[in-house]
Formats: structure tokens, sequence, C-alpha cells
């Protein structure tokens, strides 16, 4: 009877050992787990404006974390250009007695006003370095430097690039009277002759524009240029 006591005795002792490691960690958690994120971004980055000069506003509803710092991630860029992509990285941080769990993934995060791009957790979980993708860089196009005639036979027109601009619009004139607009050109010459038939005094005018609706978004097209007179005789 006394040896089954004692092989008690021992069994009994071992068992906190055997699970001790899976004890300790259910009962070392005590925090809260976070399993998704929710903030709107607004940010007011413009064409010609100073990397620094720009500034990301974060804000939350939710009272399980907070907002942080931000930094940019656009490596050694000195300044905004239209159409650029800007990236930040967000600090979230978890309020006391909570953290993030299996935070990772687009589907984890509602963003308003910006497209996730990435995420890593730090400081024991308790804070999130989000990368998020801001809207493309606003800006007005500039103005075509030059706008002219090419040589014989006449209608071939032809215009100076304009940095960032995707399309060209053109209208040509007969006089005051406007006989034949082209909603979008993506080369910087085009043939008017066809409309070119009658005598009289030609004149074309030409834009820089967005090139699709999705740049319209961001980018607004150039005040009109006026080419020289191209005249046609009887």
């Amino acid at each position: 009877a006394a040896a089954a006591v004692l092989a008690c005795g021992l069994l009994t002792a071992a068992l906190p050992g055997a699970s001790g490691t899976a004890l300790a960690a259910v009962k070392n958690e005590t925090r809260t787990p976070i399993t998704s994120v929710s903030i709107t971004v607004r940010s007011d980055v413009k064409a010609d404006y100073d990397l620094d000069a720009a500034t990301v506003y974060v804000t939350t509803d939710s009272s399980l974390y907070t907002i942080g710092a931000y930094t940019w991630v656009n490596g050694n860029k000195e300044y905004w250009e239209p159409g650029d992509v800007p990236k930040v990285q967000i600090e979230i941080h978890a309020r006391s007695g909570y953290y993030f769990n299996r935070t990772t993934g687009p589907s984890k995060f509602q963003i308003d006003g910006a497209t996730y791009a990435s995420v890593k957790r730090t400081n024991n979980d308790e804070t999130l370095l989000l990368t998020v993708k801001l809207t493309p860089a606003s800006g007005t196009l500039e103005i075509p430097e030059s706008a002219e005639w090419m040589g014989y036979p006449p209608g071939k027109a032809t215009w100076s690039a304009v940095p960032f601009a995707g399309a060209y619009e053109l209208k040509l004139y007969r006089g005051d009277q406007m006989i034949q607009g082209v909603p979008k050109v993506i080369a910087t010459t085009y043939d008017f002759y066809p409309s070119m038939t009658l005598p009289g005094t030609y004149q074309f005018r030409v834009r820089a524009i967005p090139k699709d609706s999705e740049e319209l978004g961001y980018i607004t097209g150039s005040d009109w240029v006026y080419s020289d007179e191209c005249d046609i005789d009887a």
C-alpha cells in the first residue's frame, strides 16, 4: 500500500511539469485580441510639392487602438510629380490590455482614402506598422511650349510634348469658325489636311489632357496653345 501511495505521489508531482508549458501559455495571455482595423486616411499630396511639404491625416473611430506617427516610404524622392503614388507607413498602437492578433492581409483592414500595401507587427504584437498607398499626386499639366504647321503639303500639325501628359486635345479653325475637334491624340502630330480643302486662313489649338478617366481624377488639363496661321488660296 505504501508503494502504491508513493507511486501515486510521484505521478501527481510529474503532471504539472508535463503540461506546465501549455498551461503557462494559456495563463500568461491575458490581453484581448484585435482581429481587424478600420482607419480613414486623407492627404494633400500635389505635384511640385516637396516630399515633406505634404501632410497625411489618419483617424479611427475605434476605442481599441490609437494612431501614431507616419513615415514616407517613397525612397529618395525630393518632390512629387503628377500621377506619383505616395506610400506611407502608419503606426497603430493597441490600447492597454489589447494586442493585434492575425491582423495580416488586406481582408483585415478597412481603409477609407488609401489602399493596403503591407503590414508588420512589433512591440509584442501591440504595434502595427501599416503601409498604405495614397491617392496619386494631383496637378495641372503644363501647356505645350510650341504649336506649328509642318512644311508642305499643308495640314500637318505638330506641337511640343508636355511632361506627364498622356494625351492631347485639338481644335481646327478656319477664320473664327471651328471646323474640326479631335478629343484625344496620343502622339504630338496630327494631319488636318482632309479638313483643309477650302480656301481660308487656318489655325489649330492644342492642350495637354489626362489620358483616361482614372487620370482625370487627379490630373487637370492645361490651357490651350494657338498655332501660327496657315493660308490656303483658292
